[in-house]
């Protein structure tokens, strides 16, 4: 939905200052945003994970839960990755998708080196 606006803005930027109004905006605010190096966060370790794994057809990733702590509204998750039911990372975090993201890092770490 984000993006959505975005668009719209940048639409209506040109629609009424022109072409060269939206490529002072983009270079000013955009340019430094794209072409600032990526932090940890941004690398989708999970995706790097998969197509690794998937030069060997033989084994299978799976992602299981094997912890959650704390209250119901601020909860901790551990997820584990399984390589052929062999773990080979585990991640914790606030949210299951980025404890998935660390495990999968420290898997792909593993395997990749």
């Amino acid at each position: 939905m984000l993006a959505d606006h975005f668009e719209a803005c940048i639409g209506a930027i040109y629609l009424d200052l022109g072409y060269g109004a939206v490529c002072q905006i983009l270079d000013e605010w955009m340019k430094p945003l794209i072409s600032a190096s990526k932090s940890e966060d941004v690398t989708d370790y999970k995706t790097h994970l998969q197509e690794y794994v998937q030069t060997d057809n033989r084994k299978t990733i799976q992602y299981r839960l094997l912890k959650e702590e704390g209250p119901s509204n601020s909860p901790t998750f551990t997820m584990g990755v399984y390589l052929d039911d062999i773990c080979m990372g585990v991640g914790t975090s606030t949210t299951k998708k980025k404890a998935e993201q660390k495990a999968a890092a420290e898997a792909f770490k593993k395997l990749a080196v």
